[in-house]
């Protein structure tokens, strides 16, 4: 496609909207379209575009019903325009989820913004799009548009989601299993509905099922993996685990980690 990519690092995070300030000088001549690197989406994008177009926006979001009330926060809208953000969906029994039409709707991490938000993200200081920056906007009369849209949408902000989601995906093909380069397999082994990145052994005997092998991990002979994510044990010993990272235990040369907690 001819794409010029630009590698921007952030020393320190900055948030939603403190993270596009790194971006500033690229982004201000003209419309531009900001996406969440955690989604995978198949929502027709020239769509909204359209709207964003159509309605004179400073900024369109994305947005999608949310019938199964997952914890995405609540976006409140009326006649076409966002007039607020909320908390989370009330928990409701699974026979009386909401339809489509009725439930709530939830940003789905795409925007069409105008160069003029800059105006509204202060330099180089932490912000967020949905508490600091739209708000402001909002507040002040400008044109916050939203664009309900239908189609594929995943998120992948949890270690639980990415392996549910990829599966999902993989059956779509007709497959249970991802295996990267170099994955050497025993045909003794058992292994379904896993995903295997690169270098990956597994020996004779082993059980694997519903998991995600980091590069490099031995499944030894007889181990048992379930609903797990496999990492070498290497790469955590004597590290201070990140701020709310799932807990995980050491079982000799791998660092596992369950995903049922």
């Amino acid at each position: 496609f001819h794409l010029l990519l630009y590698n921007i690092e952030e020393p320190v995070i900055l948030g939603t909207s403190g993270a596009l300030d790194n971006a500033r000088h690229l982004l201000e001549g003209e419309t531009f379209v900001v996406i969440n690197g955690k989604i995978i989406t198949g929502i027709n994008l020239m769509e909204a575009l359209e709207t964003h177009r159509r309605e004179n926006a400073l900024a369109t979001l994305v947005l999608r019903p949310n019938p199964k009330l997952e914890r995405f926060s609540c976006v409140e809208t009326r006649d076409g325009l966002i007039t607020g953000f909320g908390g989370m969906p009330a928990p409701t029994a699974s026979d009386n989820a909401p339809d489509n039409e009725a439930a709530p709707l939830m940003f789905t991490g795409i925007q069409i913004l105008e160069p003029r938000i800059f105006d509204y993200i202060p330099r180089g200081v932490f912000s967020h799009s949905t508490t600091n920056v739209y708000p402001q906007a909002i507040k002040a009369g400008e044109r916050v548009v939203a664009h309900v849209a239908e189609g594929k949408w995943y998120e992948l902000s949890t270690i639980p989601r990415y392996l549910e989601i990829s599966l999902a995906l993989l059956a779509d093909e007709g497959k249970e299993t991802d295996i990267g380069e170099r994955c050497r397999i025993s045909d003794e082994a058992d292994v379904r509905e896993t995903l295997l990145w690169n270098d990956v052994t597994i020996e004779r005997g082993a059980k694997v099922r519903r998991a995600i092998l980091g590069d490099g991990v031995r499944i030894p002979s007889g181990e048992v993996i379930e609903d797990a994510a496999v990492v070498r044990a290497a790469l955590v010993r004597d590290k201070e685990p990140p701020p709310k990272a799932l807990r995980g235990e050491v079982r000799g040369e791998n660092f596992v980690v369950s995903l049922r907690q």
